[in-house]
């Protein structure tokens, strides 16, 4: 019993460090702009995102095909931020770098779930979180659909991870279910994944 505990409490530090190294080492990205790239398409001259959520909305992002992606999750999301933060660039900024920090720590979890090697689990996590590869999509509004895609993985695969540990028939099957449920999820975000 007490050694559950003390790997709880080592695995909530570690999740803890794990996002707060990540937000800080992300947060200078919060005061940029909007890249001139792919972000005019995905947000700053889209009307139907800067609009906000809507009925409207919500039938563009089911509908649409611009910028040559069919990921209505991702759609909603940045709509989402629009009606949160409006139409400035800090607020977009700071989802995606909450997004990273959560898929941060979702790797984390998955491979303690996984494998049950907690320190081998942060170090693998920690170099997700900090690689300079991540910095496009953090940095970049327009990376919303990766990491939204990641996050949705990451929980499939725990959720996986979690059915094939379950010996009960019923918590295996509602596992295999919610990992196919986030599997969708994922493929709604960006149907690469």
């Amino acid at each position: 019993m007490i050694a559950m505990r003390s790997g709880r409490f080592i695995s909530i530090a570690f999740s803890t460090i794990l996002a707060v190294a990540t937000v800080a080492c992300y947060w200078r990205a919060i005061s940029c702009d909007f890249v001139g790239l792919d972000d005019p398409g995905y947000v700053s001259r889209n009307p139907k995102v800067l609009a906000g959520l809507s009925f409207a909305g919500w039938n563009y992002a089911w509908s649409t095909r611009d910028c040559s992606n069919w990921h209505p999750l991702t759609w909603l999301s940045l709509q989402l931020d629009s009606t949160v933060w409006g139409t400035t660039p800090r607020g977009y900024h700071a989802t995606n770098i909450a997004l990273h920090a959560i898929n941060s720590v979702l790797l984390f979890c998955v491979l303690v779930r996984s494998t049950g090697r907690r320190i081998c689990a942060a170090i693998v996590a920690a170099f997700f979180a900090l690689h300079p590869l991540r910095v496009e999509a953090v940095a970049w509004v327009s990376g919303r659909k990766e990491l939204l895609a990641v996050t949705f993985v990451l929980a499939s695969l725990y959720s996986y991870a979690a059915a094939q540990k379950s010996e009960a028939a019923n918590a295996k099957r509602k596992h295999t279910v919610l990992a196919l449920v986030w599997f969708l999820c994922a493929l709604l975000s960006k149907p690469m994944a």
